[in-house]
């Protein structure tokens, strides 16, 4: 016989949504998706976020660019041949993080994007013994300037151990759904 005494599995709360936008109209609709930032996440729920990301604002007309591909044509775009004492080298190029500000501009511009998504996730501990936490999952898309478009903040209590991952998905719903208010 198993006794788990103490224990509780619990549904988290309702989540809670904070939009903001710029107003301008129309928002970027072609975005370069870069990589789900999350300390506490496995790469499991870090690649199931980027999905359920990515399928939501496709199937409401956006159209995504993944980071690889971006990365890719960075290094394609901005490789570049020496020429020195009869050798010749040629350096692979840099990837996004490697360009300048300007670079990365003119390398979306020159790929057909006009708009960058992040997608973060913060996991916040409550001081207790049930162990609850407080997920908050945003999505934000910035202009090729750099000006926020529009960004979504969801939160969602999570009341114990087992319901953390239930809680990270209907963050990221939460937020994915929202953007009907933008």
């Amino acid at each position: 016989m198993l006794l788990l005494g103490g224990c509780h599995w619990t549904v988290p709360s309702t989540p809670t949504a904070r939009v903001q936008t710029d107003g301008e109209h129309p928002p970027p609709r072609i975005l370069a998706a870069f990589p789900v930032e999350c300390v506490a996440c496995t790469p499991q729920q870090l690649g199931a976020i980027a999905t359920e990301t990515r399928m939501g604002l496709e199937l409401s007309g956006y159209s995504v660019v993944d980071s690889e591909l971006v990365n890719a044509e960075a290094r394609v775009r901005f490789t570049h041949t020496t020429n020195d004492r009869s050798e010749v080298s040629v350096d692979g190029g840099r990837g996004w993080d490697g360009l300048a500000p300007g670079q990365q501009a003119d390398l979306l511009t020159a790929m057909g994007v006009d708009g960058v998504l992040r997608t973060s996730i913060a996991v916040h501990g409550v001081p207790g013994p049930d162990y609850s936490s407080t997920i908050t999952v945003t999505l934000a898309v910035a202009r090729i300037d750099g000006a926020v478009a529009w960004r979504t903040d969801c939160s969602v209590v999570s009341d114990g151990i087992g319901s953390t991952m239930l809680a990270i998905e209907r963050a990221s719903r939460c937020a994915i759904e929202s953007k009907e208010l933008w």
